[in-house]
């Protein structure tokens, strides 16, 4: 039975949030400051003892430490639904750089697509985390924005590719973004290959909830 090997890019905007809890020391401090000042310490280097980095000392109450550290609460990574393309194209391996068969799908509109190849998603396939979160008071909300391809994902089958058999995931990340993932491929895991994005900016709060 000979194998046969496709590639799902998903494409567009998107990048990686995170959500951790702070304690009320930290969120009273650094509420009071500007979005670069939180940035400044928590995206570059926290322990950097400059006038851009209001707080460098790991010792003390108000530090933060690395954004993606603050995640307790929440840690998702993926395209942004609302503007996410798909390509799916065969290929003769599972290889990264295996060779291009055939080009199937080209760029196409997550709307489009749901709507072209009747995708239906059920209740576990959409996942509200402000709904499931057990929020703290205080939380640190980061998330550094990327473009580009931001998931490729690797089925391996006996068969041609039904794009029908395809399941995706949707996450409602609070107050900002909706994710989207492939997860599995007619009930079987895929291999989710790096994607190849570049940096848009980084964005940082403190709230309290």
């Amino acid at each position: 039975m000979t194998e046969r090997y496709y590639k799902v890019y998903l494409l567009g905007y998107g990048g990686e949030h995170v959500i951790g809890t702070l304690t009320k020391e930290q969120y009273d401090f650094w509420k009071d400051l500007e979005e670069e000042d939180i940035i400044n310490h928590a995206f570059w280097d926290p322990w950097d003892e400059s006038d851009e980095n209001p707080v460098f000392d790991d010792t003390d109450p108000r530090f933060l430490g690395n954004w993606y550290d603050l995640d307790d609460l929440m840690h998702e990574n993926g395209v942004s639904a609302e503007n996410a393309l798909i390509t799916i194209e065969e290929v003769d391996s599972s290889d990264y750089d295996a060779k291009i068969l055939e080009t199937l799908i080209e760029n196409v509109s997550w709307e489009e697509f749901v709507e072209k190849y009747n995708i239906s998603l059920g209740k576990d396939q959409v996942i509200d985390l402000e709904e499931t979160m057990d929020y703290t008071e205080y939380t640190f909300h980061g998330f550094a924005a990327e473009k580009g391809c931001l998931g490729v994902y690797v089925i391996k089958t006996d068969s041609e590719l039904d794009i029908n058999k395809l399941n995706f995931c949707l996450t409602h990340v609070p107050n900002t973004d909706t994710i989207l993932e492939l997860i599995d491929y007619a009930g079987q895991d895929v291999d989710r290959e790096g994607g190849d994005t570049i940096g848009k900016g980084y964005y940082a709060s403190v709230q309290q909830n």
